[in-house]
């Protein structure tokens, strides 16, 4: 331990591996979180306590960690259907949120973009849309006066319901950002079996004529392709469009920013020919902004920390480029106001700092830096 009282000594610990900088920097990194779905991140002390308040029973162990067990894609979309259904009102939603959002910035999110299905909480336990996101949309300004955290709501289409759904629930929200309800833009979700990505273009249409940003999963080439024609702003996956020569050429020309969740990956979620990391690897070489995120985070039993550290270990990655990493994702989050120079210029700096220093950023800075 240090001897000294001097704040600014040096030296007075070892010098760390360069594998414990990179666990340190993933987690102390200022980084933006742009895939993450509100349902996916429940966790599992937050199911017990919610099935204790709403039913009034407790969780035996076993139920709780077979909740959290990855068997299969049906029993997957069974537990996230149940997870909904635990948030019987607006209230229990903007706790919940509030919760994920507290673990999120213990790891380094400083801004986060939420991933919120309407449809699944009207289906489930009969929540109006706007009920949903003007919950959700409580948390995040507790969060910002709080934490100083931004970001907002990415509304996703659910791909179960079809394009007619689809476009009703754009139709539905638009107008709720204009409400004070922090919605950055429209994705999509839902098994990507049920309904051709293409189908949702409508409903996509309908939004970007509202001004909002796009983004949508793309789980397989096809809906890579998909993804492309529509010009979305963002992809979420997409990476195994690498397996295809026409789509990675139409990829390396876009440059169309993409979400990559490895720990999702690296538990059973999407497949491709070409292995998740050396899909990263050849997509970032090619210029395409490679944006880590989460997906769903307690299912896959994961946080963004532990996504960085597993890039960063993987691609052995100096600390510049884990650095390098956080700032991609902060240059690509989507802000409410407007382009958010101003904190993205005091991140990087912070970034900067910790890639310096990963132990003392602060060392030898006035206080209140």
């Amino acid at each position: 331990m240090p001897s000294s009282g001097d704040p600014n000594a040096i030296d007075e610990f070892p010098p760390m591996a360069r594998e414990e900088e990179r666990v340190v920097l993933a987690r102390r990194l200022p980084k933006a979180e742009l895939h993450m779905h509100q349902v996916g991140s429940l966790a599992p002390s937050e199911l017990a306590r919610l099935h204790r308040r709403t039913t009034g029973s407790s969780l035996s162990r076993s139920e709780a960690d077979a909740a959290y067990d990855l068997r299969s894609l049906g029993k997957f979309f069974d537990d996230l259907d149940k997870a909904v259904r635990l948030w019987g009102d607006e209230a229990l939603v903007t706790e919940g949120v509030l919760r994920m959002i507290a673990g999120a910035y213990d790891r380094g999110v400083r801004h986060l973009e939420l991933l919120c299905t309407p449809d699944l909480h009207r289906d489930e336990i009969g929540m109006e849309p706007e009920v949903l996101l003007r919950a959700v949309g409580e948390a995040f300004r507790v969060a910002g006066d709080e934490l100083g955290l931004t970001g907002g709501i990415i509304i996703e289409l659910h791909r179960f319901g079809g394009p007619r759904a689809a476009l009703d629930t754009v139709e539905q929200t638009a107008a709720l950002r204009e409400k004070g309800v922090p919605i950055l833009g429209y994705g999509n979700d839902g098994d990507h079996q049920t309904v051709p990505f293409e189908a949702l273009a409508p409903a996509y249409e309908r939004a970007r004529a509202e001004g909002y940003r796009l983004t949508g999963h793309a789980d397989v080439i096809e809906d890579a392709a998909a993804a492309l024609d529509l010009g979305l702003d963002r992809i979420d996956h997409g990476w195994m469009g690498v397996d295809d020569p026409d789509v990675l050429r139409r990829l390396r020309a876009a440059r169309t920013p993409m979400t990559f969740t490895p720990t999702a990956y690296a538990l059973g979620g999407l497949v491709s020919g070409t292995g998740y990391v050396d899909a990263y690897r050849i997509l970032d070489d090619s210029g395409v902004p490679m944006l880590l995120g989460t997906d769903d985070p307690e299912l896959f039993h994961t946080d963004l920390a532990q996504d960085y550290a597993l890039m960063a270990n993987a691609l052995q990655w100096s600390n510049e480029q884990l650095g390098a990493a956080a700032k991609r994702s902060l240059e690509h989050a989507w802000f409410l106001d407007g382009d958010g120079a101003d904190v993205r210029e005091h991140w990087f700096a912070e970034i900067d700092a910790l890639v310096a220093d990963p132990r003392s950023p602060h060392r030898g800075r006035p206080t209140g830096c």
